[in-house]
């Protein structure tokens, strides 16, 4: 039931801005968090770019270590792969990575055009609260205090 749920939803934003598909630009879709190039959707995306001969580029912005992922280290990983290329960039990104391909389009003029799909703007202000603070503190220790103090509302 979800696989085809993600399926139709893919197909219908894939269908809608198919005029704007174009032979010219570079399409980069960046995967959320807990996500990979290898999910369901990212693939979905993959397969519909493929039918139009246009390539679909998913980094994988785990770099096998999902232990140290930052938003910074993912925008430094996206920002690396524009630096010598003068193509103009669509990027496409899903929750995290539509955080990341926010960042992204505001520093570098080679990116056109955003495609988000739910992107997880203010995560933390959201569910910082609904978070087990001993388990930030385990995973994240350098940075809980931070957290706290930067992002609980006021």
């Amino acid at each position: 039931m979800i696989n085809s749920k993600v399926t139709d939803f893919v197909q219908e934003c894939y269908d809608s801005p198919k005029t704007m598909l174009n032979h010219q630009s570079k399409y980069i879709y960046l995967h959320g968090l807990v996500s990979s190039p290898q999910s369901i959707k990212a693939q979905k995306f993959k397969a519909l770019f493929a039918a139009e001969n246009i390539p679909l580029i998913i980094p994988d912005l785990n770099q096998d270590d999902f232990y140290h992922l930052t938003l910074t280290r993912q925008i430094q990983q996206v920002s690396t792969s524009l630096e010598n290329d003068p193509t103009p960039v669509t990027l496409i990104g899903s929750s995290l990575g539509g955080l990341t391909a926010a960042f992204l389009a505001e520093k570098n003029e080679k990116v056109k055009q955003l495609i988000l799909l739910a992107p997880a703007f203010s995560f933390f202000c959201h569910w910082l609260n609904n978070l087990d603070k001993n388990i930030l503190k385990r995973f994240f220790p350098g940075i809980f205090r931070r957290l706290i103090r930067n992002f609980s509302p006021k």
